[in-house]
């Protein structure tokens, strides 16, 4: 073999050798490039999202957390971080207290058996607190002026119980409740239909006609306590 095949022969292994030796200096530069750019679109390590894991959830503390930041008690975001927070109150409730709330809601709470004994005992205690109410509590004009017009309407039986039954039997609020309905009825209707059952034809023909148009109806059937829906 000639000096000059040999030297071709060189010239071949050294061009293949530069080209080899340029094609993994582009490997690794398109490597670092491509690895540099995914450094600055991943999500940090704590929050990407590893292959078959799911997403990590939000803890129950890390949501409080952020509820107390970004909302209050009287002024949630949307209508969902309200039902979140009520899930967590009703989940930490033990059984009792959670069953007792929900009879709350449902207007089953604090059910008395109405005995004879129970009742004059209640509208006892309800005729006490009117007595001092009546001289004391700021609302009382409008239940002293029907005790003038007409006694009977305010110490009906049946009218006392409704209020007795709204406070769960508690009298001094039956009784504040009871001066604050006269004083609200004072105001709609005045002195004239103080002492008497408000009927369709005493409202003003507005609200009449808001009546007929259907706008509030009652279900056909009655709730547990027998009441109107």
């Amino acid at each position: 073999m000639s000096s000059q095949q040999l030297t071709e022969e060189q010239q071949r292994m050294l061009r293949r050798m530069m080209q080899e030796r340029r094609n993994t200096t582009l490997s690794s530069s398109s490597s670092g490039v491509a690895s540099s750019a995914s450094r600055r679109c991943d999500p940090p390590e704590s929050d990407a999202i590893m292959p078959h894991k799911k997403p990590r959830q939000e803890t129950s503390e890390e949501s409080d957390e952020r509820l107390e930041d970004n909302d209050n008690d009287e002024d949630f975001e949307d209508v969902e971080s309200l039902d979140r927070q009520l899930a967590r109150d009703m989940n930490e409730l033990s059984m009792e207290e959670r069953q007792n709330v929900m009879q709350m809601i449902h207007g089953l709470e604090g059910l008395q058996e109405e005995t004879p004994e129970f009742l004059e005992e209640r509208l006892n205690a309800l005729q006490i607190a009117l007595d001092y109410a009546s001289t004391t509590n700021e609302d009382r004009e409008a239940y002293n002026l029907a005790v003038e017009i007409d006694a009977s309407y305010v110490q009906n039986t049946k009218f006392r119980l409704k209020f007795l039954r709204c406070e769960l039997w508690n009298a001094e609020l039956a009784a504040k409740r009871l001066l604050k309905y006269m004083k609200t009825k004072m105001e709609l209707f005045g002195r004239e239909l103080l002492c008497k059952k408000i009927c369709q034809e005493d409202l003003p023909p507005q609200a009449q006609r808001a009546l007929m148009e259907g706008g509030l109806q009652h279900m056909p059937v009655r709730d547990s306590r027998g009441r109107l829906v």
